[in-house]
């Protein structure tokens, strides 16, 4: 069974690992091994989540699956902390790569959905950037109803430069 809470500052060390396991499989083809080696530092990404955690800008969620830590994910609500906000930044939603194409990432997504998701708005927009060349992401979340801007960004790994583009999902 899949369980998707609120974290807590206990759950940062386990988020972290998560976090660096996932980020290191999914960049191995993209990123160079020095940027890979400081993203997934485990002290630094462990201060990280703790830091998201205590700041009320983000709300960092744990998944788990059977009582374990199996993946995290971080969302901005651009308009308003709680559940009636109608603008989200979907910054980060990283699962084990043990349980890849099992389904968690679209319960994340459909959690996130459903969360936000208010009667009274005329819509809810949740927003995301990936890298251009992570063809598995950006399949994912077609899948999951996001749709591409064409919007681009450069996002500076370390000396590394790498195109972004933004999704979308209207609801």
């Amino acid at each position: 069974m899949v369980n998707i809470r609120n974290a807590n500052c206990g759950d940062s060390k386990k988020l972290a690992e998560v976090y660096s396991l996932s980020w290191a499989e999914v960049y191995k083809d993209i990123i160079n091994e020095t940027s890979i080696e400081s993203e997934t530092n485990l002290e630094k990404r462990e201060k990280f989540f703790d830091f998201l955690i205590q700041n009320a800008s983000f709300r960092v969620f744990t998944i788990e699956k059977n009582n374990e830590r199996v993946g995290v994910m971080v969302v901005i609500p651009k308009n308003g902390y709680d559940s009636s906000s109608t603008l989200i930044e979907l910054v980060a939603l990283y699962i084990h790569p043990d349980h890849w194409r099992s389904g968690i990432g679209t319960y994340a997504i459909t959690f996130l959905k459903e969360l936000y998701k208010n009667d009274n708005a005329d819509k809810l927009e949740i927003s995301l950037w990936v890298l251009s060349k992570n063809i598995s992401a950006r399949n994912f979340y077609e899948k999951n109803g996001f749709f591409n801007t064409k919007t681009f960004d450069n996002i500076k790994f370390g000396e590394q430069i790498k195109q972004a583009v933004q999704y979308k999902c209207i609801i």
